[in-house]
């Protein structure tokens, strides 16, 4: 009787092994998986870093150029005041442009002359960027998950500003 007990202890464990046969593969595919998004995503967020970084750097750069640039004490509108911001916009396209191979649309280049009391006044550059995610994590993500097509998911806008005393 016992030995028919355990023969039959022995079938039902022959059976659960066959049963789980291949799980390892299955476990293995998820954790390449889980591992693959997690690397897409560290990549993503360095570049989103880095791009983010290398506008505050132009953002800085632009404003110093626009503290010791004196076309910027003219009246706003005029001349000479439209050639002092043209001056700082070409400036920050050039850092763009040397440091990331980012060419900046002039557009993306704002400068505000100085503004306060004299003596105090002071100069502010914001740099627009529109950073795409190489990766398009979040579009695959959205597809994988059944949601359909979804454009302008992986497009984020970076904007960056310093401010500095003008020097008078």
């Amino acid at each position: 009787m016992y030995l028919k007990v355990f023969k039959n202890v022995l079938n039902v464990k022959n059976r659960l092994r066959t049963c789980f046969k291949g799980q390892a593969t299955v476990e293995l595919m998820f954790s390449i998986m889980m591992f693959v998004s997690m690397l897409g995503t560290l990549i993503m967020v360095s570049l989103y870093l880095y791009m983010s970084n290398t506008l505050l750097t132009a953002a800085k750069e632009g404003a110093r150029v626009a503290s010791i640039n004196q076309d910027l004490a003219a009246t706003q509108g005029s001349t000479t005041y439209n050639d002092g911001v043209s001056a700082v916009q070409s400036w920050v396209q050039s850092f763009m442009q040397t440091s990331s191979g980012i060419v900046l649309p002039t557009s993306d280049v704002s400068v505000s002359g100085p503004t306060g009391t004299v003596g105090s006044r002071t100069v502010q550059v914001t740099v627009s960027y529109q950073f795409q995610d190489p990766l398009a994590i979040r579009t695959f993500m959205s597809e994988l998950g059944g949601h359909g097509t979804s454009s302008g998911l992986d497009t984020y806008t970076l904007t960056n500003s310093a401010t500095m005393r003008y020097e008078e």
